[in-house]
């Protein structure tokens, strides 16, 4: 106990270190610069303190969040489904597996040029971004976790009579599972970077349309705080699929130790 004590001790120290020297690195940095081209930390933390006295800079995170996690959610929930229709009947995947992989390589800049040109200024416009940018990542991955199980397991169960739920519980589940948090975790990040420059290009409201009114203004110090709010929001997010994947893990172990019962 003393022992665990002492390391997360030493691992605060050092992420404590790590943040003063990154933070006298900017400090030093922001002297040889005016403050429209790089503030210092103290400004952008005034700057910071003076979007938080606005109630337009809430509603904002609040448009931001609820666009971005419906658009997630919506991504991931379609992404499973397709990756399981794939993975139930071939032919299907044989022809239509070829166009996700085009899809999951076309860059997120094209989308948001023919969105503006296909749907109207609002979340809709969004919400389709952040889907064709999302799903084909998620297909892929999962669409793997379904590759990766193993055939004689299957047909053992289905041998002994093993029933559908306990083939889906210890079988299916524990074999994408890992996949799905993987993939969650990657898909994140992309969503909150396709969000951002999406509401910059594209809607009047939200953090990223905030943050272009923001760069015609000069405002940089301000740009810089809603920076790290967004990185802060992306953190609660990935704690909370990390807080998920825990919850899995007895779904994996029974995959690996194959204890059908």
């Amino acid at each position: 106990m003393r022992n665990y004590l002492s390391q997360n001790n030493k691992n605060i120290l050092r992420k404590f270190i790590s943040a003063a020297i990154f933070l006298l690195a900017w400090e030093c940095a922001a002297m040889h610069y005016i403050s429209i081209v790089l503030p210092s930390p103290a400004e952008v933390l005034e700057g910071f303190v003076q979007l938080c006295q606005e109630k337009e800079f809430y509603r904002d995170i609040i448009i931001t969040v609820s666009r971005g996690m419906i658009g997630y959610i919506l991504s991931m929930a379609l992404g499973v489904i397709v990756a399981t229709v794939f993975y139930m009947a071939k032919p299907i995947k044989e022809i239509f597996y070829s166009y996700i992989v085009i899809l999951q390589s076309i860059p997120r800049i094209s989308w948001i040029l023919l969105a503006m040109i296909w749907f109207p200024f609002d979340s809709t416009i969004i919400l389709f971004i952040l889907i064709i940018t999302l799903v084909p990542i998620v297909t892929i991955s999962v669409f793997e976790g379904y590759e990766s199980i193993d055939c004689d397991l299957l047909d053992m169960a289905r041998i002994f009579k093993v029933s559908s739920a306990k083939i889906l519980t210890y079988i299916y589940l524990p074999a994408i599972s890992t996949h799905i948090i993987s993939t969650s975790k990657a898909t994140l990040g992309i969503m909150w970077k396709t969000l951002i420059m999406a509401e910059l290009l594209t809607v009047p409201d939200g953090l990223g349309a905030r943050m272009g009114y923001l760069r015609t203004a000069l405002v940089t110090d301000q740009i810089i705080a809603i920076t790290v709010v967004i990185v802060a929001l992306n953190c609660i997010c990935q704690r909370i699929i990390s807080l998920i994947y825990k919850k899995t893990q007895r779904w994996k172990e029974s995959y690996e130790l194959n204890t059908i019962s």
